[in-house]
């Protein structure tokens, strides 16, 4: 992915924010997904 700014200078760093943005979404689905797949019932009984 490539990232493009119209801004520059020290005190912008779009780069850094968006990466930031896209590492806190994937933690949040990380600890969104159950642990353990919930089993299906038994069909036997």
């Amino acid at each position: 992915m490539h990232v493009v700014s119209n801004y520059s200078g020290w005190e912008h760093n779009d780069q850094g924010d968006f990466k930031t943005r896209v590492d806190e979404s994937l933690a949040k689905l990380k600890a969104a997904t159950p642990s353990q797949s919930a089993k299906p019932a038994d069909a036997a009984k």
